[in-house]
């Protein structure tokens, strides 16, 4: 049925699920109940397949592997008072993590919102510390509006969780007003000119520039973009935990490794010999820097789509920020240099001969417990470019982030922002959905009960 043919929408939660199906969403994860069963029962006639979950925590996860792996907003959906309480802990992760997710969630009628009755709560007020968008609807006429800003907020910038309160009594209530269709041309440009002349002035006079790979920068539609600006000024790189798959193959003799939570690796000592470091889609929330920029005079050059906080050790000279990959395009042809610089070039051989040493002595290792870069090697020659990875945090995490290599952006998925134990299932569902023709391996927590225990931090390499 073409979509003008389409009967319009009675009721507010027929406005919510065509409004989703408006935003190309295809799944919808969630627990039923009577404070929001009107918008379940709406999803029942729609093009969207609903997903019961055990918990709202795990529909939350579920949706923000989603949000993570297309760049579209996965959508989560629980009932009112802890059905939306349990929502915080995956809304949280999201939000630290980058994540786009949309949660819907059930609340009683408006008359009855300040008294104290069954499972009410002021859910709006709850989640707004972890979104970056909250509000309630408040009118039968305001519906699509508050749900179509709650897309908004959760895919632009640094994407995030946005959560929208729907009233009993307004989801049951006769449609008014009309479905917002999103624009077909909208974003952030190019950085301005003025800033991308002194930031191509900066790293050409450099002696050693480093570049700094963060969350954003292993957005598919970055990398291109990354790998270019890499390669075509032969520049050194490092990058978080978050940014792995950002790096291509044919980069890895610029490539000094990941950096985060410990500065004890090779890539924190190219880090430390930068005399101007370039971060590309870095946020503070994957490597504080205050461990890797506390007494630097340096300069920094931000390449962001949001502004840098500003601290005491994250104080950029020059901020570009707008789209990522535009901004990289038109910076790179006006950056003079070719040759890696001498420092790093010494640097980056060691590297490469410690990155070597290091994969044939963790292929030796046998025994147990297992030791962490067993499960390195084993797992290496396994991550082709048809698997998707999906790590649980532990202590082992750390062994796995530093040590293993992707070179397809948004490949392995990790949390770093919260380190929320428990994503790994949730994502490695999301993986199957939005991957069904490629393979997914599931690293659980508890796999670190195998591990050789360690007192001391991983050692370099």
């Amino acid at each position: 049925m073409s979509d003008q043919s389409r009967p319009q929408p009675k009721t507010g939660a027929e406005v919510v699920v065509r409004t989703l199906e408006e935003r190309g969403v295809k799944h919808v994860f969630g627990v039923p109940g009577a404070k929001i069963d009107a918008v379940f029962n709406a999803l029942v006639d729609s093009s969207i397949q609903t997903v019961v979950c055990r918990h709202e925590q795990n529909a939350a996860f579920i949706a923000g592997g989603i949000g993570r792996m297309t760049g579209k907003a996965g959508v989560a959906i629980a009932t009112s008072g802890p059905g939306v309480s349990n929502l915080v802990t995956g809304l949280a992760t999201a939000s630290s993590e980058g994540d786009p997710v949309v949660a819907l969630g059930g609340a009683v009628a408006t008359a009855e919102t300040l008294k104290q009755i069954h499972q009410t709560m002021d859910s709006v007020s709850i989640c707004k510390p972890v979104t970056k968008f909250s509000a309630a609807v408040g009118s039968p006429e305001s519906v699509a509006e508050v749900v179509s800003n709650a897309f908004r907020a959760a895919e632009s910038g640094r994407p995030g969780s946005a959560f929208v309160s729907l009233p009993k009594d307004i989801m049951g209530a006769p449609a008014q007003g009309r479905l917002l269709t999103p624009p077909s041309f909208a974003g952030a440009g190019v950085a301005d000119g003025a800033a991308m002349r002194e930031a191509a002035r900066l790293i050409s006079a450099a002696r050693t520039p480093v570049v700094l790979l963060g969350l954003l920068a292993s957005r598919p539609d970055h990398a291109e973009a990354v790998r270019a600006f890499i390669a075509h000024n032969n520049l050194p790189v490092v990058g978080t935990f978050q940014s792995i798959g950002a790096v291509g193959a044919h980069l890895m003799a610029n490539f000094g490794g990941r950096v985060g939570q410990l500065a004890n690796q090779p890539a924190d000592r190219l880090l430390e010999a930068a005399d101007v470091v370039i971060t590309i889609g870095y946020d503070p929330v994957e490597y504080d820097p205050s461990i890797w920029n506390s007494t630097s005079k340096r300069p920094v050059i931000h390449i962001d789509a949001l502004p840098a906080d500003l601290d005491n050790c994250y104080c950029p000279a020059v901020e570009l920020t707008g789209d990522i990959g535009q901004t990289l395009a038109a910076l790179s042809p006006r950056v003079d240099r070719h040759a890696r610089p001498a420092i790093a070039s010494s640097m980056l051989d060691a590297i490469d001969k410690e990155r070597r040493h290091l994969a044939d002595a963790a292929a030796s290792k046998s025994g147990a417990p297992v030791h962490p870069l067993r499960f390195v090697a084993a797992l290496q020659p396994m991550l082709g470019d048809d698997v998707t990875l999906c790590l649980d945090i532990g202590s082992f995490h750390l062994w796995l982030a530093r040590h293993l290599y992707s070179f397809r952006a948004r490949q392995v998925l990790i949390s770093n922002g919260q380190q929320t134990l428990g994503v790994a299932l949730p994502w490695a569902i999301a993986a199957t959905l939005v991957r069904p023709h490629e393979k997914v391996c599931r690293f659980p927590a508890m796999a670190a009960s195998c591990f050789r225990p360690w007192n001391s931090k991983p050692p370099c390499g």
